[in-house]
């Protein structure tokens, strides 16, 4: 069988002219946008179901249980409330006569008059009407923290033996680390609003093999940022929070969420990995959640943080090439922070006290009287405004006279014990207004506290104002509510140990 030696064409066979045919742009304009319709109807009639079912679930939800997951509820409100306006107020509880049991002859008796958690270390805390007690203090108490990258200055190496001491400034200044950030460098972090959502197994959609029940529920942070105009998302971001408030100085709210308590087997499906950060002189493993964060939210967080860097320390800037890297750590449960310095020791409190991301101890308490002294003290202060949120307080009592705490030891908390481990000495962060992220430019309170509160002759130079706690063994697990009534049981004297290492603690009281 033979092939052909040619084959005739389709316009042969047919007889249609093969001349080429200027097609008009229009038809090319016309076809393209047939194909597009054919492709994007389907498309964009998914999408408006897909809108619809969201509205319609969101809608369906009660008001208060709207932005946050599938079978959670919203624990506690934002911490706006202003505790030294309403000072003079009796408290919410009952309280009694404290029975002492070793002849103390001050007793006293108060309530509890606010409860703050604070989620992420130095942001904005969530008032609560109720806390679990924990060994690291309250539940979900600093147990997240932001860190940036400290690399430090090429200054030259140094002989060994000149090599600083482990977990002195010294040794930090000369040593890469992740550093953990506060509002004393950046007062900002006071912006971002946190709020808890807990499982609720009372609720309909409820799942118990969910993500995010299996995790304990979520934190979410938000922040307001108003970016360059550089991008569409940022353009769209800032006209949208302008005109849906009719408001031309509103700035969009930035959102993330992050799992409270992710488990071993979340912690390795997201390939979270773990870093040491430094807090203070100790440094902690801390779980590694920043991907949790959509890049272009933590490019606006970053960008917010690093203005306070060139406002606060400016020098800093002539080291860095681009903005600082920014990292969200949790507590990594499975490498506890042992806590010793002034806390009772392990065979007295009947287990080892640990630690969040707390400065020092588990709880920090606060006597409302003592901060309405030092408010009347700085009523003539131009750059001061009253406000007890500025201490950061976990419990804030009414009831003892100012500066009674100073020799607590041992207070009952409802049905609670807590021992009173040492005197809180301040740092500069107080000057921070928590609602404005503004530093005092007169230093108050810390100026007043430096000068007149300098008590501890552990801390000879440091003002001090408030108690650091430790829960008792029988009390973990246990609910300390708003109106619970508080007693001192015992007194004694105080002594301030900055150092953390386990030989340097104080002996029992």
């Amino acid at each position: 069988m033979s092939c052909p030696s040619s084959l005739k064409s389709a316009g042969e066979i047919f007889g249609i002219d093969e001349e080429p045919v200027d097609l008009p742009p229009g038809y090319y304009i016309y076809t393209a946008l047939m194909i597009g319709l054919v492709i994007g109807i389907p498309l964009l009639y998914r999408q408006l179901w897909l809108v619809a079912w969201s509205l319609f679930r969101h809608f369906r939800k009660p008001p208060h249980l709207r932005g946050g997951p599938e079978g959670c509820r919203p624990v506690g409100r934002p911490g706006h409330r202003n505790l030294s306006k309403d000072v003079n107020q009796s408290p919410r509880g009952r309280g009694s006569a404290a029975a002492s049991s070793n002849g103390q002859v001050k007793p006293s008796s108060g309530a509890v008059r606010a409860l703050f958690v604070y989620p992420i270390k130095s942001c904005y805390p969530v008032e609560v009407d109720e806390a679990k007690i924990t060994p690291m203090g309250f539940e979900h108490d600093r147990q997240f923290c932001f860190a940036t990258w400290h690399e430090p200055s090429s200054t030259g190496g140094s002989a060994k033996s000149d090599a600083p001491k482990k977990g002195s400034s010294a040794y930090w200044d000369s040593t890469p680390h992740w550093e953990f950030m506060t509002q004393r460098q950046n007062p900002s972090l006071t912006h971002l609003r946190t709020q808890l959502w807990l499982p609720d197994e009372k609720l309909p959609d409820y799942d118990e093999e969910s993500e995010v029940v299996k995790s304990g529920g979520v934190l979410q942070v938000s922040f307001e940022y108003s970016p360059p105009m550089t991008t569409v998302r940022n353009i769209w971001s800032v006209l949208h929070a302008k005109l849906s408030t009719l408001d031309l100085s509103a700035k969009p709210v930035w959102k993330f969420e992050v799992p409270l308590n992710p488990s071993a087997e979340q912690i390795r499906e997201r390939r979270y990995g773990t870093d040491r950060v430094r807090i203070w002189r100790d440094e902690p493993s801390g779980i590694n959640m920043t991907s949790e964060i959509p890049k272009y939210v933590l490019q606006n967080l970053r960008a917010l943080l690093f203005d306070d860097i060139k406002r606060n320390a400016p020098h800093k800037l002539t080291r860095m090439k681009s903005l600082p890297e920014l990292r969200l750590y949790r507590v990594d449960r499975s490498k506890d922070r042992e806590l010793y310095k002034c806390a009772p020791k392990e065979e007295q409190l009947g287990y080892q006290s640990i630690i969040g991301y707390q400065d020092s101890y588990p709880i920090h308490l606060q006597n409302m009287a003592t901060v309405a002294d030092v408010d009347k003290q700085l009523q003539d202060a131009k750059a001061f405004t009253p406000d007890a949120r500025r201490y950061r307080a976990n419990i804030y009592v009414s009831g003892p006279p100012a500066y009674d705490e100073d020799d607590w030891t041992l207070v009952s908390i409802g049905d609670s014990d807590i021992h009173v481990s040492c005197r809180t000495t301040r740092c500069k962060l107080p000057t921070n207004d928590p609602d404005l992220g503004v530093l005092g430019s007169d230093n108050q309170p810390y100026a007043y506290l430096t000068k007149n509160r300098a008590i501890d002759e552990g801390a000879p130079n440091t003002g001090c104002l408030g108690m650091m706690a430790v829960p008792a063994k029988d009390s973990i697990g246990r609910t300390i509510k708003v109106g619970d009534a508080l007693k001192v049981l015992k007194r004694g004297k105080h002594r301030f140990v900055a150092d953390p290492e386990p030989e340097a603690q104080r002996p029992p009281l």
